[in-house]
């Protein structure tokens, strides 16, 4: 589950996502699925393996190939 607003939603159950792969960000096309009231969506399909979706706000300004890292979850830089 990720926040919707980290998604580009292009249709009832699909969206663009911004994504960490192998140190690099990179823009997958997701298929969505169970949405809950809190504003969390399901990614139900298109998440390559070992990828992690960007939540941060600011993940629709993140340049597409551009070298990244996974901070601990609730840590800041």
């Amino acid at each position: 589950m990720v926040p919707e607003t980290a998604l580009r939603v292009i249709g009832p159950a699909e969206a663009i996502g911004r994504v960490v792969v192998d140190g690099r960000i990179a823009e997958v096309r997701l298929r969505l699925g169970a949405r809950l009231l809190d504003g969390r969506v399901e990614v139900a399909d298109g998440l390559p393996a070992g990828a992690r979706v960007i939540v941060s706000k600011e993940a629709a300004d993140l340049r597409v190939g551009r070298a990244a890292r996974i901070l601990a979850e609730g840590s800041a830089p």
